[in-house]
């Protein structure tokens, strides 16, 4: 992760004044915006619903995992568990998707620096190793560093593909991108992760999301995207 366990979270109100900006900014590039209108011309792709409690489990099931810290609770994976029959479900509507598998990504960024399910990325990187050095041409060398990097970056760029909604979660759930990501949109929002508020809340009140997501300005615009597989 791009934090280290001696990470300490600023209170709300302590926070970047440039985090709605950049938000902001990022919000017309989102593929819920572009998407409509480019459909004919693209992948198909089907929006899966996230909410601001789907994004406050995925965080602390990053930070317990990644950070040391004891953050996720039984309703964290009870919402997890619902976003994933959320994803199952919109899988299985679509053939494309079951014949070709998903890229999944949320609205700005993908986690392609996630974690696979599948534990076979070395024979994935050697097979595309071979596949370079069997075409025969001088470039493409076994020692070369370049011809290296390339079959690692093929083997690992094909194993984003998801065939099932617990690859698709494993690799939202272990990328850096995605948590850091949602913690910008819960930032911009006004919702505090569970740090910050029991950091202004010592007396051992729970957060409550409703609440917060009432007095939210602008609407939550952060959603899970599906999209087919093209090999």
């Amino acid at each position: 992760s791009v934090f280290t366990k001696s990470f300490v979270e600023p209170p709300m109100s302590q926070a970047p004044k440039w985090i709605v900006k950049y938000k902001e900014k990022r919000a017309p590039f989102a593929v819920e915006k572009w998407y409509p209108i480019l459909q004919d011309h693209t992948f198909h792709t089907e929006v899966v619903a996230l909410t601001p409690e789907h994004a406050l489990a995925i965080v602390a099931y990053h930070r317990q995992r990644f950070l040391g810290h004891d953050m996720l609770k039984a309703t964290d994976c009870k919402v997890l568990y619902g976003l994933r029959d959320d994803i199952h479900n919109c899988i299985e509507s679509s053939r494309g998707f079951k014949d070709n598998g998903v890229f999944v990504r949320l609205s700005n960024r993908s986690p392609k620096d996630g974690i696979p399910l599948t534990t076979r990325l070395k024979q994935a990187y050697l097979k595309e190793l071979d596949k370079l050095c069997d075409e025969g041409k001088e470039v493409w060398k076994r020692e070369d560093p370049n011809t290296i990097a390339v079959a690692a970056f093929t083997a690992k760029a094909k194993m984003l593909r998801a065939r099932t909604a617990d690859a698709a979660m494993n690799l939202l759930l272990t990328s850096s991108r995605v948590y850091t990501d949602l913690l910008v949109a819960l930032e911009s929002h006004g919702i505090p992760t569970r740090t910050q508020f029991e950091a202004s809340n010592p007396n051992g009140k729970e957060l409550d999301v409703s609440e917060k997501k009432s007095e939210m300005k602008t609407d939550w615009s952060t959603n899970v995207l599906i999209r087919e597989w093209n090999p």
